[in-house]
């Protein structure tokens, strides 16, 4: 992903320093981020869960007890904070330890897919949706389509930007086509706007790649 977030490119350094670790007493799940000075520790970065899973630079899926959250580190862009992180600091950022902000809930799904910075999400039901996390989208955290879908494709797998779904729309007529990545989200089924394989291929390649 191109960003334009200049404390994402740094958080993005120190991610590559970042690493799952276990509590074997509690048996709990925390991030732990190293160093680049041998005599320095390192840093315990967020708290503890019983499951983590990192999406990005960014971004953690936390489970605690039957919660699932996606959860962003907070972060602050001045040096001089009287919070003192100094193990913990990339170039120009300072981190926030133990102080990851909740942003979704997404307890009830599993996640089944996740591309273009988009999560693949499906229902108790067997009913599918997709969830933006790009930070630099104007559609982040939110849900781009009701959880409706009866079939759903990660975007990209065919079309660059373009995910391959189907639904019953609101008469209960089987709708089958392409979600745009680029396109507004929406909240209700009457407002999902699909497209056919021909009206892909047959834009020019400029006017089909992804928003980010």
């Amino acid at each position: 992903m191109k960003t334009e977030n200049p404390l994402y490119d740094q958080l993005e350094k120190a991610y590559k320093r970042i690493e799952l670790l276990i509590d074997q007493i509690n048996h709990k799940w925390f991030l732990y981020l190293k160093t680049d000075f041998i005599e320095k520790d390192a840093g315990v970065l967020t708290r503890k869960y019983d499951g983590i899973q990192v999406l990005d630079a960014l971004h953690i899926i936390t489970k605690e007890k039957e919660q699932i959250q996606i959860q962003r580190f907070r972060f602050l862009e001045k040096k001089d904070s009287s919070i003192d992180t100094s193990s913990l600091l990339p170039v120009d950022l300072t981190y926030i330890p133990k102080a990851e902000l909740p942003l979704k809930d997404i307890t009830g799904y599993e996640i089944v897919g996740n591309s273009s910075k988009t999560l693949l999400l499906k229902n108790k039901e067997g009913f599918y949706t997709y969830l933006d996390y790009n930070i630099n989208s104007r559609f982040y955290m939110l849900m781009l389509v009701p959880t409706c879908l009866y079939e759903a494709h990660p975007f990209d797998e065919e079309y660059e930007g373009y995910a391959k779904v189907a639904f019953l729309d609101e008469f209960g007529s089987s709708k089958e086509g392409y979600l745009c990545r680029d396109d507004f989200a929406v909240d209700q089924i009457a407002k999902i706007q699909l497209y056919t394989k021909e009206e892909i291929v047959g834009k020019p390649k400029e006017k089909r790649r992804k928003n980010f």
